[in-house]
């Protein structure tokens, strides 16, 4: 089931999705529309839907068995208004699908389109080409590996199909809202056949029951003292994925927190995977730590979380733990701030360092730009003797005053920029005798990288600096000055 998929199985599925982009589903499906494949290979019922009315990003999407169709479940329910809650970006991280979707190439990983241009298969245009990604609950996604998962996108996608020419031929209806799914099975001799099914004899459809299990934990903990005190318990994500080994799949971090309400005092605090299991997990933690480090029990425990509020009901039921479901835990809800907060500020730390190894790296090219002039007399001819002993001070500062105000180096210089650096900018920064020989560095300078190629612009720059130094000469009355 997770071998490599083979340049056939890739072929079929690459056919389909041409046919699939041609036909354009979305016309006629929307992501409330539904219809069920059981896959031959495993026997997992799979669910599947097309987003993208009116053809924008369209996509097609597979949704793996029970935690697959509780994700899609959570993800057409999401209140848009709700998106600074903790649950929001979980519900967005928390997809267990495979995902066809159609991108720009600059979207596309070169292996993928490497792999594409192996099979002689050319994608143009704006959102040609096919993105075929694995959403797992929290992981990172990554691109299609296996022949089994060609095989069963292929499958759906060319039942799909077989749903559009349905609508067009019999009106069928298969929106979600219904109590029966159309189901797709595939049958030896007679290939692939449907039916409308009830939603309460698809075993994936049924509703997962959560809740904490260990009856000898619960028994010990109410078995502590009982304080007045209430506790917030917290889970959210961080946006920015991880991975523990270089060879594993990133995640994004799950923390979970727990924190006394009146002293804002942070209880318990760890970060993990942000899977079921996982979650769980961090219950089970959270009471061994009330047990072996508090020793004692709340009076209330405050959640923001639905899944996670089912899940504790047991516990809180046995151990006379008041659970409380609030929309917004105010204190908890300052914890996660201040923690997203010091990730935006690490993110602007490593941005600041890779700025500044660029800039280092940048300036390193420039020495080396301006050496080779300066030690060549045919490359010099056309400085004075003050120009070349400040050619190289002048250039790196006019490269650092462009990074640091407009970010642009060289490559990416714009003419307004360029203008305001040369008028506003470093007349504060050079000193009179330094602005005198200005233009004429520039000149010198960007001729080098506009022969070169790698300056754009680079005649438009010369225009302006000709005229800087037309100004300048007419004003010192140096018409001795001979510039190319």
């Amino acid at each position: 089931m997770n071998g490599k998929a083979t340049e056939a199985q890739w072929r079929s599925l690459l056919d389909v999705i041409q046919q699939f982009k041609e036909v354009k589903p979305w016309r006629y499906l929307d992501e409330q529309d539904v219809f069920v494949v059981r896959d031959p290979e495993t026997g997992m019922e799979v669910y599947c839907c097309v987003v993208g009315p009116d053809g924008i990003h369209e996509t097609f999407s597979v949704y793996l068995g029970a935690e697959g169709i509780d994700s899609y479940c959570k993800m057409i329910n999401l209140d848009q208004s709700r998106i600074w809650h903790p649950s929001y970006l979980k519900t967005l991280l928390s997809q267990k699908c495979f995902m066809l979707s159609f991108e720009n190439e600059l979207h596309i990983d070169e292996k993928t389109r490497n792999q594409y241009q192996s099979l002689y298969y050319d994608f143009n245009g704006q959102h040609a080409y096919p993105k075929l990604s694995e959403y797992d609950c929290g992981m990172m996604p990554i691109p299609f590996y296996s022949g089994w998962q060609c095989t069963l996108m292929t499958q759906a996608l060319m039942l799909c199909l077989k749903v559009v020419k349905l609508i067009q031929t019999q009106a069928i209806n298969i929106s979600f809202d219904l109590e029966e799914l159309l189901c797709f099975e595939f049958d030896e001799q007679l290939g692939w056949q449907y039916e409308y099914v009830p939603k309460s004899k698809l075993k994936s459809c049924q509703k997962q029951e959560l809740s904490y299990e260990n009856d000898i934990q619960s028994y010990k903990l109410k078995k502590c003292p009982q304080s007045h005190l209430t506790f917030e318990m917290i889970q959210f994500i961080l946006p920015d994925a991880v991975r523990d080994l270089e060879h594993e799949r990133p995640y994004f971090p799950l923390i979970t927190a727990l924190i006394e309400r009146d002293s804002r005092d942070i209880l318990f605090a760890e970060m993990g995977y942000s899977t079921k299991e996982s979650k769980k997990q961090m219950v089970g933690k959270i009471v061994n730590f009330m047990l072996n480090e508090l020793r004692f029990r709340p009076l209330q425990l405050a959640v923001d979380d639905e899944e996670l509020k089912d899940y504790l009901f047991g516990l809180c039921d046995k151990t006379d733990i008041k659970l409380l479901f609030e929309e917004k835990l105010e204190v908890a809800y300052d914890f996660m701030k201040e923690v997203l907060h010091t990730e935006d500020e690490d993110e602007e730390v490593m941005a600041e360092q890779r700025q500044q190894e660029r800039i280092e790296l940048m300036l390193t090219t420039t020495k080396q730009v301006c050496k080779l002039i300066t030690d060549s007399d045919s490359l010099s001819k056309n400085l004075t003797p003050f120009a070349r002993e400040q050619f190289s001070n002048v250039i790196e500062l006019f490269q650092v005053t462009m990074v640091r105000h407009f970010n642009e180096y060289d490559h990416e210089w714009t003419v307004a920029n360029f203008k305001v650096a040369l008028n506003e900018i470093l007349p504060s920064l050079l000193y009179d005798e330094e602005m005198a020989v200005l233009p004429l560095v520039l000149t010198e300078y960007l001729g080098i990288l506009g022969q070169a190629g790698v300056m754009n612009n680079y005649e438009q720059f010369q225009d302006i600096l000709q005229e800087m130094l037309d100004i300048h000469i007419e004003k010192q009355g140096l018409f001795d000055l001979n510039l190319t």
